[in-house]
């Protein structure tokens, strides 16, 4: 962004002027995003930091300029410092901290979020985060083939956000605590704090490096949306203000055989007409109600069945992921490598690399792991089960390590509306083997 970073600043500041005339008592704060010292194609490089290293170190996840204010001259003052050599303009690679950012950004106390005030956090950006799967909820059609072949070969995986402090003053983050960039996603749209995403498009840049379509999706996870600003466009100011007050003039088309409705992300165009249905209402109706969870059963051989009430027609689509990767088995548990009982000598165990944990003497893939998936149709409002079968190659880890926690995501379209209403729940499998069932002899 260093090249184009004077553009931004100019547009920025119109944009707060006319963000001021239109919406009254709005308030600015100012921050940026770099990465973790060190932190190069997915690893870190050489010896970690001190915390005081970190907090004086010019190359920071993420730091804060200027917390909330309505003096419009601090903020000014504030977007010109990041010109300055106290920020290293740099990130190591491509991929950059993004989702710590907007972590910090929602929670720490220094920014200064007021009570009942309406919250919006603007982005503005030209990659994509450090994430174990970056394709994770993205259409297949809008899918790259490892942009990043020289720095990450093992693409969608450009290295995941490091646990750690790095510096940051006041941060809310606790050892343990998950800063996996989707679930961070999630935790904005909980909170009620919309990304406003700005995907900056350079000149002369491949279109294989415009990433508008991959925000789309991050922003609509977060409540909010994304749209694209060109080098030397001009466009930045007018684009934001509109997406600030929720309109979604400024996004791009979508690729050829997918479509949307305005504000949403890009949807795969269906081959085959929905069924018909006769709606009683005289109302249009924008957005349904979510499904209200009945019950989930685990059934024999994993399956899973998910019971909800529905209060509309629509379709129903629900998927179930492994988190955690490495609750699966991907060799035989009951192995000499397996091996981990007490006492068993590991001193001279190597390090795994990211993504993978250590199992006894082996280092296992952590990344998550697709379960299975069910879609439905319903046809009008009532009781409705989807049933949710593990894959092959799950099964077969399932019926090793006995017990796993699936991630379900339901995904509901009212019918007649393109809005998605998402409900996210978890359910631990315990492996029940299919009952023989004795045959029935003649009379």
């Amino acid at each position: 962004m260093q090249g184009v970073q004077q553009e931004a600043i100019e547009e920025i500041k119109t944009l707060i002027a006319n963000t001021e005339a239109s919406l009254p008592n709005a308030e600015f704060g100012v921050a940026n995003v770099e990465d973790i010292p060190g932190y190069d194609n997915g690893s870190l490089e050489g010896s970690a930091l001190s915390e005081s290293e970190y907090e004086t170190d010019t190359e920071k996840p993420w730091a804060l300029w200027q917390a909330l204010t309505s003096n419009e001259a601090l903020v000014e003052t504030a977007i010109a410092n990041l010109s300055t050599s106290e920020v290293a303009h740099y990130g190591g690679d491509g991929p950059e901290t993004y989702g710590r950012a907007l972590y910090e950004t929602a929670t720490n106390p220094r920014v200064g979020w007021r009570t009942g005030a309406r919250h919006e956090i603007v982005m503005i950006g030209d990659n994509v985060p450090h994430t174990p799967n970056v394709n994770e909820g993205i259409p297949s059609g809008l899918q790259f083939t490892e942009p990043f072949n020289d720095d990450f070969p093992t693409w969608p995986d450009t290295g995941e956000e490091l646990e750690g402090k790095w510096g940051i003053p006041d941060t809310q983050w606790k050892a343990g605590e998950s800063l996996e960039f989707h679930k961070t996603l999630q935790k904005l749209s909980a909170e009620e704090k919309p990304l406003a995403m700005v995907d900056y498009f350079h000149t002369g840049q491949s279109e294989s490096s415009n990433y508008i379509h991959y925000w789309e999706y991050w922003a609509a996870a977060a409540g909010g949306q994304a749209i694209t600003a060109e080098e030397g466009a001009r466009s930045l100011d007018s684009k934001l203000t509109q997406v600030i007050k929720e309109s979604a003039e400024g996004i791009p088309p979508c690729p050829p055989g997918y479509t949307r409705s305005p504000g949403l992300p890009c949807v795969l165009i269906p081959t085959t007409p929905p069924p018909p249905v006769t709606l009683i209402s005289t109302t249009t109706k924008v957005a349904g109600s979510a499904p209200t969870a009945k019950k989930t059963v685990v059934l024999e051989e994993g399956e899973i069945e998910v019971e909800d009430e529905f209060d509309e027609p629509g379709t129903a689509d629900d998927e179930g992921y492994v988190d955690d990767g490495a609750s699966l088995a991907r060799f035989d548990p009951n192995s000499q490598a397996f091996s981990n009982a007490p006492g068993a000598h590991q001193a001279k165990a190597k390090k795994c690399k990211k993504g993978y944990v250590r199992k006894g003497k082996k280092c296992v893939s952590n990344k998550p792991v697709k379960y299975g998936r069910a879609a439905l149709s319903i046809t009008r409002a009532g009781r409705y089960k989807l049933r949710i079968k593990p894959s092959r190659t799950v099964l077969t880890d399932l019926k090793k390590v006995k017990t796993v926690q699936v991630k379900l995501t339901l995904v509901f379209t009212p019918a007649g509306s393109t809005e998605h209403i998402t409900r996210v729940s978890y359910v631990t499998v315990h492996y029940k083997p299919k009952k023989k069932h004795a045959k029935k002899g003649k009379k």
